[in-house]
C-alpha cells in the first residue's frame, strides 16, 4: 500500500452545505496502518481533539483501483468510552467505519459512507469527506511504534508525526502532531500538556529494528509496527 499524508478539505452531512471545523491530518503507512488527529480550530472548543484514532485500514474485497473502499479499524478512538471495570455490561462493538473514495477533477479526493454524526447525538448518517493529499515522495520513510499494550502510537511519514495515547478511567485520550520545517520539528498541536509529552516521546531520527523488534523511547519499550 502506498503510504499518504492527508488533510480534510471539508465535511458533509448531506443535504446540508460542507463545512470544516478543524485541521485534520492522517499518515498512513505501507502496512495500511493509519494515525488520525483531528484537532477544532473554530467554534467553543478550538485546540481540542474533535477525533483522533489509529488502527488499520483494509481494502475491501469490491475495491478496484478506479474505485477503491475501504474499512478503518481502529485500535484505538477518542470517541470510543473507556472500558469501566465496574460494569459488568461489555462496551457495544464499534460502528464499521467504511468509505468509497473518488478522484475529483482538482485532484482532491471523495470520501463517502455513513458514520456516527456526533452533532445529532451519534445517529449513523451518510457523510460526505474531501480530502487533499500532501505529496510524499515513493521511497519516503515509515515508522510506526507501538506501546507494549497497543494503547498507544506514534507515527512518521516523511515530514509529518502524529502521536496518540487512549484515554484511561482516570487520564484523558493525549495527542501531539509535528510537522518537520526548515529549522527542524515544529509541535504544531499538543493534548495533554507535559503528561503527553512524557507518555509520547519524541521519535529519534532512525531507529534499527523490524516489525515485531523492541526498541527503548522515553524510559519505556516500545514495538515497532512498521519501519520502511
Amino acid at each position: 500500500m502506498q503510504p499518504l499524508v492527508s488533510t480534510r478539505v471539508s465535511l458533509a452531512w448531506p443535504p446540508a452545505a460542507p463545512f470544516e471545523d478543524t485541521d485534520t491530518l492522517v499518515i498512513q503507512g505501507r502496512t495500511g496502518f493509519f494515525l488520525d488527529l483531528r484537532i477544532f480550530i473554530s467554534g467553543p472548543r478550538v485546540g481540542e481533539i474533535d477525533w483522533a484514532s489509529a488502527g488499520v485500514k483494509t481494502f475491501l474485497p469490491d475495491s478496484t483501483p478506479e474505485n477503491p473502499k475501504a474499512v478503518f479499524d481502529a485500535n484505538i478512538d477518542s470517541r470510543r468510552p473507556p472500558p469501566n471495570p465496574s460494569s459488568p455490561s461489555p462496551t457495544d462493538p464499534p460502528l464499521p467505519d467504511e468509505g468509497s473514495f473518488t478522484t475529483l477533477p482538482n485532484g482532491d479526493v471523495l470520501e463517502t459512507g455513513s458514520m456516527s454524526n456526533p452533532d445529532a447525538d451519534g445517529a449513523v448518517q451518510p457523510y460526505e469527506e474531501v480530502w487533499r493529499r500532501f505529496p510524499v515522495e515513493e521511497d519516503v520513510r515509515v515508522l510506526i511504534l507501538a506501546s507494549e499494550d497497543g494503547k498507544a502510537f506514534i507515527g512518521r511519514v516523511g515530514r509529518w508525526e502524529v502521536a496518540l495515547k487512549d484515554a484511561t478511567n482516570s487520564t484523558p485520550f493525549l495527542a501531539w502532531r509535528r510537522d518537520q520545517q526548515e529549522d527542524g520539528w515544529a509541535e504544531i498541536y499538543l493534548v495533554g500538556g507535559e503528561e503527553a509529552r512524557w507518555q509520547l516521546p519524541h521519535l529519534p531520527d532512525e531507529v534499527a529494528g523490524g516489525v515485531g523488534d523492541r526498541v527503548e523511547l522515553g524510559g519505556r519499550s516500545w514495538v515497532i509496527k512498521e519501519n520502511s
